[in-house]
């Protein structure tokens, strides 16, 4: 909870031409987590507008501030305000959705960002994009998704997506032994061109079609534990698992962020990089809702 004090107020004098404020207090005050300094100009009516003059950070002491400047000529008090509060920690993760072509990276997307399955899925060109926000110990996290295509005549354009990833689902189709057949592959690509601490979930989709399985628990499980990855089985169509795996894989990020593994900041600068590059390449976006995919439709393409 925040708390504010009030430390002074000041009475301007008024001249002729532009009006400006003069205003210095002495005071004694040791910041434990946060506070930020706002200065609130007010004319006859109230309050008028107010500017964010300081912001300090962690055991900072504030004294002897003085403020000066140029003002409206309506205004008639400076009032200094100090807020202090819990340090705000703000998290922005960015994930990566891969593996070959009709395997439903899209319709994972969709189920994790809307909650719902989507029907009649085109081919990705390019990248799709969505973002959702997540709390996880008190923490919002907010992750930025891509789904890469997965056909072999855009991976050098998908590559160019890695850069900033802190993680990454890797999705093969459980029903599709060519696609399990290329996880090594997709999984070479991300740690060569993602950040080096990327964590990534092996996602076996499609499992509400167990009756057409062609890939093993046992078997992805095993290539899983001899690559450090986390295995799971998910359905885009029932929804099972497919938060769960977004929020398991931000957890252990979190944890390497908390344990100095992993350089928050560092990873957001990349992520703003890497987003302006890939920004300009992108064609759709989730946000928006907007499919601007041109590609063969084909309501099989993607059943889960």
């Amino acid at each position: 909870m925040y708390q504010y004090i009030n430390l002074e107020y000041f009475t301007l004098l008024i001249s002729t031409g532009d009006a400006r404020y003069n205003a210095s207090v002495d005071f004694q005050c040791f910041v434990k987590e946060y506070a930020k300094i706002e200065l609130r100009f007010i004319d006859l009516y109230g309050l008028r507008y107010a500017n964010v003059y300081k912001r300090t950070l962690n055991g900072t002491h504030l004294q002897s501030l003085k403020l000066s400047g140029v003002i409206d000529s309506n205004v008639r008090r400076v009032q200094i305000l100090i807020i202090f509060g819990p340090i705000e920690k703000k998290y922005l993760l960015k994930f990566l959705i891969i593996g070959c072509a009709s395997t439903g990276k899209t319709c994972i997307l969709h189920q994790f960002i809307e909650n719902k399955f989507k029907t009649n899925v085109t081919h990705t060109i390019g990248a799709e994009f969505g973002s959702k926000i997540i709390n996880i110990n008190q923490k919002n996290i907010k992750l930025q998704i891509w789904d890469t295509a997965g056909q072999e005549r855009f991976r050098s354009v998908t590559r160019s997506y890695y850069r900033g990833a802190s993680g990454a689902l890797l999705v093969y189709d459980i029903t599709n032994r060519e696609s399990y057949n290329t996880i090594a592959n997709w999984l070479s690509d991300a740690r060569q061109l993602a950040s080096s601490n990327i964590v990534i979930i092996l996602c076996g989709n499609k499992k509400d079609l167990e009756d057409q399985r062609q890939v093993t628990f046992i078997e992805a499980n095993q290539f899983a534990q001899d690559n450090d990855l986390i295995f799971v089985e998910t359905s885009a169509m029932t929804g099972e698992n497919i938060y769960e795996s977004f929020l398991q894989c931000a957890q252990i990020i979190l944890n390497k962020i908390d344990s100095g593994s992993i350089d928050r900041y560092k990873i957001n600068s990349a992520i703003q990089s890497a987003l302006s590059t890939a920004n300009n390449r992108s064609e759709n976006s989730l946000d928006d809702h907007q499919s601007r995919n041109k590609s063969i439709k084909g309501c099989d393409l993607c059943q889960t």
